[in-house]
């Protein structure tokens, strides 16, 4: 292998199916920095390896120079000083958090070595869960603070023992011309607000910077110090900004700093404000509101779930969504929150953008009712035409009634995806009226390709659930369907069968009947239709539900058959199925990935499965 070179590209990689070669680059591209970034990471475990191998360094630096030249990616550790030392002309440096933690004179080798490579772009450093000290990290900022050509910096320092002493001296290396760039991860850190502030006055002074990702979540940071971190950075260039304080004590001082702020990022075109699980208050809710009126926003994902925003924080957030006219994807995120109709009417009442082309309303686990749910409704029909609908009620009190209004206010002609969840906290969950309403608009969906719905203990006679059944028959373009009834009265399959048999093009399936009148007869003809769907990756979760080992012969028998399916995920706890069932789960785990949740049966597989040398559970 040596006498050649490696070439390590996934870019130039190769499979068997086109779908799945467009998948992978897909989920490349998607990842922090692409295939670049991903390349590097290989590129540094084959490093590694060869390394341990006892090969010198220059021999693996000739070896894997083919791959990118002007690249290193090393895991950290003893020698990569070296290799460092090797390569004084490289643009992108891709050090991994060592497998072995490294000896601080090895660290500060490594950092003394960076300081020499002053022609570096791109620097992507991971030291979590770390344990060095400040005297050692606060070199870091120096050498960053030395990289004069750098235009992209990542440093991921999440539950680490950094503390402001070694933080604020990194902050302040980030002042760097033309930084573009910036991925900042200080999650659970020792840092608090004097490293807030620095970092925030150093990006300010990046007059290039279009990207900014900081994390300092589960820190130390204060309500202050979150207020200095939003009053001193401003940037007006910037394109994409996602600042992160969830689980912290950030409250009313940073919400009114945002609020001063953001309208002077003129050229945002994302943002993300995570303050999930934070103190942010009622009085933050309505200091952040003024400044989301940003004209020039495309993006806006609002997460505050689980903090005390209250309804009069809640009512205007929403004041200044008018002035969005760019904006075509929302996010709005409230979980978990005391909030009722109060608030929320006034929040729902100004979604009704019409540039938008996805939008998500997450108000689970909280008391919006009836009010919140129409005027909802009222919003999405304002939205027109909509690619992607995520709207999650889940344990709110929010009737059938309603929640049926609701349905008939989607139009999903131009509708890809839709994720819908519906029942309330009262145990009266929707019914024969969502499920006729949902129906209907799901007739008209003809370009849906993914459906995820969850009417956990829904409460309807069998005849009730048919046009549920007939709207998704007309889903032929379908790729993913995820149906959960959890809890309910649901047990006849054939109908939900029927409808199956029309999508074409199925390929993930997620059943959830865990604790349903489900028996026999349902997963015999779940097996039927199994075999003619072209479907990859097959979940079915049947706890507490009456099946025994002939129909999970005949499910298996088809799993077998079904030249497609490659992941089989069964949770099978509480059935009726006995060891009678170990061979055919045996010869199935063979074949492809299972996993098999049997607990509380009375068939013992887990040791077999083991032997039989898969990857199975």
């Amino acid at each position: 292998i040596l006498q050649t070179r490696l070439l390590v590209d996934l870019a130039s990689a190769q499979a068997s199916r086109e779908e799945d070669l467009v998948a992978i680059r897909g989920l490349v591209n998607e990842h922090l920095g692409g295939f670049q970034n991903v390349n590097a990471v290989l590129r540094s475990r084959v490093a590694a390896a060869l390394l341990q191998m006892g090969i010198s360094n220059q021999t693996v630096l000739d070896c894997l120079e083919g791959s990118c030249p002007n690249n290193v990616g090393c895991a950290m550790g003893p020698e990569t000083s070296k290799v460092l030392h090797s390569v004084r002309n490289t643009g992108a440096v891709y050090l991994g958090t060592p497998e072995v933690p490294v000896q601080e004179k090895q660290l500060s080798d490594n950092i003394d070595a960076l300081g020499e490579l002053e022609s570096l772009e791109q620097f992507h450093w991971s030291l979590k869960d770390s344990n060095y000290p400040d005297e050692v990290l606060k070199k870091l900022g120096d050498v960053i603070g030395k990289m004069k050509l750098l235009q992209r910096l990542v440093l991921v320092l999440n539950n680490s023992r950094i503390s402001d002493a070694s933080g604020e001296h990194i902050g302040r290396g980030m002042a760097l011309p033309n930084l573009r760039d910036a991925k900042l991860l200080f999650h659970s850190a020792s840092v608090s607000d004097r490293t807030a502030t620095e970092i925030s006055k150093a990006l300010s002074a990046c007059e290039k910077l279009e990207s900014v990702d900081l994390v300092l979540s589960n820190t130390n940071i204060t309500d202050h110090g979150g207020a200095s971190l939003a009053t001193n950075f401003v940037s007006p260039g910037l394109k994409q900004l996602a600042l992160r304080l969830f689980n912290s004590n950030v409250k009313t001082l940073t919400g009114e700093a945002l609020g001063e702020s953001l309208p002077k990022f003129t050229s945002l075109e994302v943002l993300t404000v995570d303050l999930a699980s934070s103190n942010f208050d009622c009085d933050g809710g309505v200091g952040l509101g003024p400044g989301l009126g940003l004209p020039s926003v495309r993006e806006m994902n609002l997460l505050l779930a689980s903090c005390n925003i209250q309804d009069k924080g809640v009512a205007h957030l929403g004041d200044k969504f008018g002035e969005c006219t760019n904006l075509t994807k929302l996010k709005v995120d409230l979980a978990n929150t005391t909030i009722h109709d109060e608030g929320a009417v006034q929040l729902m009442n100004s979604l009704g953008l019409p540039a938008l082309d996805e939008i998500t309303v997450a108000l689970s686990d909280s008391r919006v009712s009836e009010g919140t749910a129409q005027a909802l409704g009222d919003a999405l029909q304002k939205c027109g035409k909509l690619t992607k609908i995520d709207v999650q009620l889940h344990s709110t009190n929010v009737s059938d009634c309603a929640c049926a209004k609701l349905c008939s206010c989607m139009d999903l002609d131009s509708t890809s995806s839709l994720r819908m969840s519906c029942w309330d906290r009262q145990g009266v969950p929707a019914g024969a009226d969502t499920f006729k309403a949902l129906g209907s608009a799901l007739g008209a969906a003809l370009v849906m390709e993914t459906l995820e719905i969850d009417f956990y203990s829904a409460n309807a006679q069998r005849e009730a659930w048919e046009p549920l059944f007939q709207g998704m028959g007309s889903l032929s373009a379908l790729s993913k369907l995820v149906f959960s009834v959890k809890g309910s009265n649901f047990e006849d399959c054939a109908p939900l069968v029927v409808a199956m048999t029309k999508m074409k093009n199925l390929r993930t399936l997620e059943l959830d009947v865990t604790g349903t009148e489900v028996s026999d007869t349902g997963i015999i003809l779940l097996a039927l239709v199994l075999r003619s769907l072209p479907v990859v990756e097959f979940t079915l979760k049947a706890s507490r539900c009456k099946v025994g080992d002939q129909a999970l012969a005949q499910l298996l028998q088809a799993a077998e058959d079904a030249h497609e399916l490659r992941k089989v995920d069964l949770h099978l706890d509480g059935t009726q199925i006995t060891d009678d069932s170990r061979s055919g789960l045996l010869r199935c785990a063979e074949r492809m990935q299972l996993t098999c949740v049997v607990h509380d049966t009375k068939v013992k597989v887990a040791e077999g499965m083991i032997r039989s040398g898969t990857q199975s559970k």
